[in-house]
């Protein structure tokens, strides 16, 4: 395998093809899924703020553990075929269980429980990805295909270049990358045109014109992720033409401050979504940090726990990336 260091990949972003900042950041993120590595996972949402560190060793071998607002929310272990889950948490426990799926009591009163053979529901195929803000632990896991998602809907990627004539400072909520690391800017795609059936109620402004997301990249391989959802700052931001289209839509925003017509808004889409049935737009920021990439961590089953099925119990099909072989 090939790891191009952080001068070629300048050298490689100067050219001005489309695509090419694509093409280099897709590279960058399979590379560094293809590796071990420990992260740090920060989102705060909602006024919620919610918490992950973990290591990472392969596919089948890790461990991590999750807070939400300062409170132990859920922890796990897989290592081979074995699985080890613990809920602090009994709201989470509700959603990440099955309907009709038996939960051993040791996990309801938060202790440890351990499947020997729980790690081999998480890679079945077919099984459909929670929400996004359901279960910090599949977000954190998750967190480098939902930013494939992220780029994939994206009008593409760019990279980070303060001089540029369409860049404002005052728009940008990210930090300028250090010496040696390159900043690619995922750039949210044009609010779209409205045709006769999106104005008879078909699908509204989702999450995608609302995103902005950098991606750090140090010596080929992602170090740090940054996203900001927020209907406040792309109202503000003459660049996304929102407040100037938005009664295209069918919303007419209130006089008032920008925050008062964000919230106007934000509260509007949440109902239309709902009477759709979509995904709402979950305004939040994003912080993920990788480190110590490409030294295996020592992943290691909780001492004394019980011994149960976990089957039904947050088990999403397959939570991490494929490795490079």
């Amino acid at each position: 395998m090939v790891i191009l260091t952080a001068a070629s990949l300048a050298a490689l972003s100067g050219c001005t093809k489309i695509g090419t900042g694509k093409t280099i950041l897709d590279g960058a993120l399979y590379r560094t899924t293809s590796v071990a590595r420990t992260f740090s996972y920060a989102e705060t949402a909602g006024g919620t703020q919610t918490e992950v560190s973990g290591a990472i060793a392969d596919d089948y071998r890790y461990q991590l553990a999750a807070t939400i607002n300062q409170l132990p929310a859920e922890a796990e272990v897989v290592d081979d075929d074995a699985r080890a889950l613990q809920v602090g948490d009994s709201t989470l426990l509700t959603r990440l269980t099955s309907p009709g799926a038996p939960v051993p009591s040791p996990l309801t009163a938060g202790q440890w429980v351990v499947d020997p053979t729980g790690a081999s529901q998480l890679f079945s195929a077919g099984q459909s990805r929670p929400v996004v803000g359901t279960d910090p632990v599949y977000d954190a896991l998750d967190v480098i295909d939902y930013v494939r998602a992220a780029i994939a809907q994206s009008a593409g990627v760019e990279l980070f270049d303060p001089e540029a004539t369409n860049y404002r400072k005052q728009s940008d909520p990210f930090p300028k990358p250090k010496d040696g690391v390159l900043r690619y800017d995922v750039d949210p795609p044009a609010v779209p045109q409205v045709d006769a059936i999106t104005a008879q109620g078909g699908r509204p402004l989702d999450t995608r014109y609302f995103r902005r997301m950098s991606i750090y990249v140090h010596d080929g391989m992602v170090v740090e992720i940054r996203e900001e959802i927020s209907v406040l700052n792309f109202l503000e931001d003459p660049r996304s033409e929102l407040a100037s289209r938005i009664s295209e839509y069918g919303f007419n925003l209130p006089n008032g401050p920008p925050s008062v017509q964000a919230t106007f808004l934000a509260n509007a889409l949440d109902a239309l979504d709902t009477r759709l049935g979509l995904p709402a737009v979950r305004e939040r920021d994003l912080d993920v940090t990788f480190s110590n990439l490409g030294a295996p961590p020592t992943v290691t089953m909780p001492a004394g726990a019980s011994t149960g099925s976990l089957a039904g119990i947050g088990d999403y099909g397959q939570i991490l990336s494929e490795q490079a072989t």
